[in-house]
């Protein structure tokens, strides 16, 4: 779409929101819709995430997963349908998928924490990194996770430390 026809069209529905033409609702999301390219707190995070090449998983504030990116499975062997609606602390008690987890440390100290953590499937170590995603209040709305494989962190290191 062009600049002036997305011009136009905002204008159109801004008009039919301002004269009540048509459904309320209809109208504020088309106005969503064609404002949305230009508001960078509209950002698709979820597109963002699965591109990154760093494993990430979001956990809600009582330790629920809610997310998995595509790198966790390639660097955990643990695919997403495994983990999401879980919660972290139930299925590190299981003992099947990894120990070492950082969200439950990250809810109670509502601070970040590193760790190294074990992949069980894989027995493979890992650098985890887990941040608090704070309410005005200070209460732990989500845990944003980050885990790096030791393995690659080592062949980058030596690869460009010689």
């Amino acid at each position: 779409m062009s600049k002036n026809s997305n011009l136009s069209a905002l204008q159109e529905a801004f008009s039919a929101f301002l004269s009540h033409q048509g459904a309320p609702c209809q109208e504020a999301d088309r106005l969503v819709q064609l404002l949305s390219p230009y508001c960078v707190d509209r950002l698709d995070f979820r597109k963002v995430c699965e591109n990154l090449y760093d494993a990430v998983h979001i956990a809600d504030g009582e330790g629920r997963i809610l997310f998995v990116n595509d790198a966790y499975t390639r660097t955990t062997g643990i695919h997403a349908e495994e983990l999401l609606g879980r919660k972290v602390a139930d299925i590190e008690a299981k003992g099947t998928y990894y120990k070492g987890s950082v969200t439950v440390e990250v809810i109670r100290r509502r601070a970040r924490v590193d760790s190294v953590a074990t992949i069980l499937r894989l027995n493979k170590e890992v650098l985890v990194t887990g941040i608090p995603v704070l309410d005005e209040a200070g209460n732990v709305n989500l845990v944003v996770t980050n885990t790096r494989d030791f393995r690659e962190l080592k062949n980058w290191s030596t690869s460009c430390w010689p």
